[in-house]
């Protein structure tokens, strides 16, 4: 490849990556960052749930207010997203005692989830 023909290849690629920064984010990855943001929310929400007054409470608290100054979804669909976390207990340890970080991360993993905070967040 000739001199010319390189920096011209360089240039079209710096240009074509220029414009992409320039443009921001598609819809679809601040859509993708809100559910994440969400999704972590919910996990927030279930350890508060789960574990009242106790340090994990605490300081799922206090990651809970970080993300809703760090989202962009309505202050309304943030208590909708705290619902989603109202869950029985399931996981129970062999002598019958729950296992609410089981549970919680059970929510946190499970594959409807994302949808689920989609229609709350779309609401």
């Amino acid at each position: 490849m000739t001199m010319a023909l390189r920096s011209l290849s360089i240039g079209l690629s710096l240009g074509v990556a220029a414009t992409a920064v320039l443009a921001g984010p598609s819809q679809r990855e601040v859509r993708n960052a809100e559910v994440a943001i969400a999704r972590d929310y919910v996990l927030a929400s279930c350890l508060i749930k789960r574990y009242p007054g106790s340090s994990v409470a605490n300081d799922a608290e206090a990651w809970a207010a970080a993300l809703i100054q760090r989202g962009h979804i309505s202050a309304d669909s943030y208590a909708r997203l705290a619902h989603l976390a109202d869950t029985p207990p399931v996981a129970l340890s062999s002598d019958g005692a729950p296992i609410s970080l089981m549970d919680c991360m059970a929510l946190y993993n499970s594959a409807g989830l994302p949808a689920r905070i989609v229609g709350v967040i779309r609401r």
